[in-house]
């Protein structure tokens, strides 16, 4: 349960009334003890995850949901843009039966619960999470981004030249590690990691995620692209949850099943989560 997400240790925007939260899962790590060996997109030290989905929160704040027990989770305050505010630095677990509370999103830790009489989320049951897209559980940006591309971009960014057409590549073949098109957005994007690199090396702030950092959106935006392509509703909360996701490539660590996922493969979430 939550109480009220606006109870916040940085304060929440006003302009972005959250309206759902998003919940990941962090996946465990088998193959190798080195942090980047082998990497999971253009974060350092990245770990895999995947998007378990979101649940409503209520015009008051509230919300409240069944989670699993036993995996490690992390929260995302979403606006109705479908574009995070807020993303949790560290997770939680439940045991199995178990109940938990938070007051707010990141609230001070010196605050006290106070007794709210009436949320409006304890007035109905508790929320399933709804999943996610294709390609986020777990992450796969072949199946989550450039399906997106392909639909939309490629047929201006497959590298030619002519009328309309852009030397930026954004057609899905396969690099050494990566992908083309996700080798040609790395200027395009942002996202957090320990290193220099990152948005904010130490906390996140609100309206500082994946998102609105990244300069990817706002060129789609752009009116002079705007004549040429408008990404369905869809497709952009796609990007949305790649972005705010900190742009991974994949989502597995296991050589076998990174090498699926670049082929454009869905593989299934690891055994031991």
């Amino acid at each position: 349960m939550l109480i009220d997400v606006r109870r916040s240790l940085f304060p929440l925007p006003d302009s972005r009334p959250i309206r759902s939260l998003r919940i990941f899962q962090v996946l465990p790590k088998t193959s190798t003890h080195v942090a980047n060996k082998p990497r999971i997109g253009f974060a350092n030290a990245e770990s895999a995850r995947m998007l378990l989905g979101t649940v409503p929160v209520e015009p008051d704040g509230s919300a409240y949901f069944r989670a699993p027990a036993g995996k490690p989770l992390y929260f995302q305050a979403v606006d109705e843009a479908g574009r995070a505010v807020q993303t949790m630095r560290s997770i939680t677990y439940l045991q199995p039966g178990e109940r938990r509370s938070c007051l707010g999103c990141h609230e001070p830790r010196r605050t006290a619960p106070t007794n709210r009489q009436g949320l409006l989320a304890l007035q109905r049951k508790s929320s399933t999470i709804q999943p996610g897209p294709d390609g986020t559980r777990p992450f796969s940006y072949p199946r989550l981004v450039q399906s997106v591309l392909d639909s939309h971009c490629v047929r201006c960014h497959d590298g030619q030249t002519g009328d309309l057409k852009s030397p930026l590549f954004l057609t899905g073949e396969p690099t050494g590690t990566f992908s083309r098109s996700y080798e040609s957005l790395k200027k395009f994007v942002r996202w957090y990691e320990w290193g220099g690199s990152t948005i904010e090396p130490i906390v996140t702030r609100p309206g500082r995620s994946g998102a609105d950092e990244s300069p990817l959106l706002k060129v789609l935006a752009d009116a002079t692209h705007a004549e040429h392509v408008h990404l369905p509703d869809e497709d952009l909360q796609r990007l949305h949850i790649w972005l705010d996701g900190n742009v991974p490539f994949y989502g597995t660590y296991e050589k076998e099943q990174q090498l699926a996922q670049k082929n454009g493969q869905a593989v299934k979430p690891p055994l031991i989560q």
